[in-house]
């Protein structure tokens, strides 16, 4: 357990040694985020997470985070898949009230909401999942719901979701958002200047095949000169100069 009561306690200590505990929780944890992951369940928070195992980190959450000694709701951590949105509603329950489904699969997904928001009251619910890039419109919808009533996410992601899903996005921290910046600046080359160049020399042989081969310097002058207002213009459309 990692940081039971560790948030009450740490603003009594003084900042050389608050560093130091800090530090050792990081070096312990951070491969995975947990330490800060673990600290934004604590303030409430949705969290998402780039390019991480989140099964994993599943585990280390349900394994670390326990309620505080002045805390009075319990915490309760699922981990979904593939399951449908009544699926997750019924694990939910399972979870909180630690029983099997039973007769729940036969309920409709509208009372069994209402079952699990009413199972909230003294339960903190927290839901890791991944591929929040491909999520559905109606999972979306279901989300947003429970976080009305305080369920917390935590959200895998490989690609940054499309414009319409980005507002959701944007309700959750972005964890390790210096991490998805360096991978970025890896993975993407931009290839804008080479296809500039391939037009405009494009252009300029065109330009050359249809002018006539008398006077072949002042051609050549006129075509590079062509070819670099050709290159030009395209920078200034593309925004790159």
């Amino acid at each position: 357990m990692i940081i039971n009561g560790l948030i009450s306690k740490i603003s009594k200590i003084n900042e050389k040694n608050k560093i130091k505990i800090i530090i050792y929780y990081k070096n312990q944890y951070n491969n995975m985020y947990v330490y800060d992951i673990l600290l934004n369940i604590r303030r409430g928070k949705n969290q998402a997470i780039y390019g991480q195992d989140m099964y994993k980190i599943y585990t280390k959450i349900v394994k670390n985070l326990q309620p505080t000694k002045n805390q009075d709701k319990k915490y309760c951590c699922i981990y979904i898949d593939t399951q449908t949105d009544k699926e997750i509603i019924i694990k939910s329950i399972e979870t909180i009230k630690n029983t099997e489904a039973g007769k729940l699969k036969e309920i409709t997904q509208e009372k069994l909401l209402k079952i699990l928001i009413a199972t909230l009251a003294n339960t903190q619910l927290v839901i890791v999942y991944n591929y929040l890039e491909d999520m559905s419109n109606k999972r979306e919808q279901l989300f947003q719901r429970l976080m009305r009533h305080d369920v917390l996410f935590i959200a895998g992601f490989q690609k940054l979701p499309k414009k319409n899903r980005m507002p959701f996005f944007n309700s959750h921290i972005f964890v390790n958002k210096e991490y998805f910046d360096s991978q970025k600046g890896e993975d993407n080359i931009d290839i804008t200047y080479f296809f500039y160049i391939f037009i405009t020399l494009f252009i300029v042989l065109i330009f050359l095949r249809i002018v006539s081969l008398e006077r072949i310097g002042d051609i050549i002058a006129s075509a590079l000169w062509f070819g670099l207002l050709v290159f030009r213009t395209f920078s200034y459309i593309g925004g790159k100069v």
